[in-house]
């Protein structure tokens, strides 16, 4: 069920604790300020944030590791492939190694609807990133113009694990969600 908020501050810092809220999608048409809140979403988060954005803008998303940029896709596919065996190799820790905590990665999947459909694991990417990405110490945030399979990575079965593992904000219109 949809509702307008008007706490955001408080929203935001329950997003920013990686543990509550480990899925976050924002989503809306262009203009509307996906990547502008984003970027004060990543500006709160103190670890390590790496972006999958194949249209990188030169000076965009300071602080941050940024994959895909020049519409090199075969670079983001190689990254998703790295963060699903690194999410495998975590959880192999914490079956061995008492109080493992790992590091907590923050990635954004910026425009994804511009760049699933190039990329050979989206869908596992995208099922991880709603069931194994919290207990491994990762978080994700996905871009896109719409809430739709497709512009999901095409990861079909997976609506109703979306509807309950992750924060959905749609934007209306430039500052209105």
């Amino acid at each position: 069920m949809s509702a307008i908020r008007n706490d955001w501050q408080a929203v935001f810092q329950r997003i920013v604790n990686q543990a509550e809220f480990p899925s976050l999608f924002i989503f809306g048409r262009q203009g509307t300020g996906k990547t502008t809140l984003v970027n004060y979403l990543l500006s709160l988060i103190s670890n390590r944030k790496v972006v999958l954005d194949p249209h990188y803008r030169y000076g965009a998303w300071a602080g941050c590791e940024v994959i895909g940029k020049g519409m090199n896709y075969a670079a983001i596919d190689a990254y998703i492939t790295e963060c699903l065996e690194d999410i495998q190799s975590r959880y192999l820790m914490y079956a061995q190694v008492p109080n493992y905590r790992p590091d907590i990665v923050t990635v954004v999947c910026e425009e994804l609807t511009n760049w699933a459909e190039h990329i050979k694991r989206g869908k596992a990417f995208t099922k991880s990133s709603l069931s194994d990405f919290r207990k491994a110490g990762y978080q994700s945030i996905n871009v896109a113009h719409s809430d739709t399979n497709t512009a999901r990575g095409g990861a079909t079965g997976t609506r109703m694990m979306r509807d309950n593992g992750e924060v959905k904000i749609k934007l209306l219109a430039k500052g209105k969600a």
